[in-house]
């Protein structure tokens, strides 16, 4: 099992990603990376480690085309087939349901079924991140967007 830690201890709310374990190898080691070059503020750096971060997702989202070869299509275009080709709501249908079907396991009586600790923390954590998805990250990514954009603007002013 791959554990990521970063050293210095995290700073300035920058904390482990808690799922760094669950990805394949080369996204976890990008992730931390990432995190590492934004701890150090290498702020290029962590920029750029979230972009293949994002790249990185998905070429494992959309199948290998063995007539290019070492896969050369731009992140533009890998987004494009993903969309195209995997149904992207589907894992938060799944979500949602999972959450609503252990949720059932607490709300009815059942004699044959106790809930226990490890399925309240699966659906508490589940649902947290179904919060994310749906509320938090829309905001953060407007946010984010705006700072991009405040960013560019002021970039416009030094060149006069």
């Amino acid at each position: 099992m791959l554990a990521i830690h970063v050293y210095p201890a995290p700073q300035d709310g920058i904390e482990d990603y808690p799922s760094a374990h669950l990805l394949p190898e080369r996204l976890a080691s990008n992730v931390a990376r990432s995190r590492e070059a934004l701890i150090r503020g290498d702020y290029e750096g962590a920029l750029t480690g979230a972009r293949r971060t994002v790249e990185g997702i998905f070429k494992t989202l959309v199948p290998h085309d063995p007539e290019i070869g070492r896969d050369r299509r731009t992140l533009h275009q890998l987004i494009q087939l993903a969309i195209q080709k995997v149904d992207l709501s589907e894992p938060l249908k799944e979500l949602a349901v999972a959450v609503k079907d252990g949720g059932n396991l607490g709300a009815h009586f059942d004699e044959a079924v106790d809930p226990n600790e490890e399925s309240a923390r699966s659906a508490l954590r589940l649902s947290e991140r179904l919060l994310d998805f749906v509320i938090v990250l829309p905001e953060e990514v407007s946010k984010f967007r705006k700072n991009l954009e405040n960013l560019a603007r002021y970039d416009d002013r030094k060149d006069h």
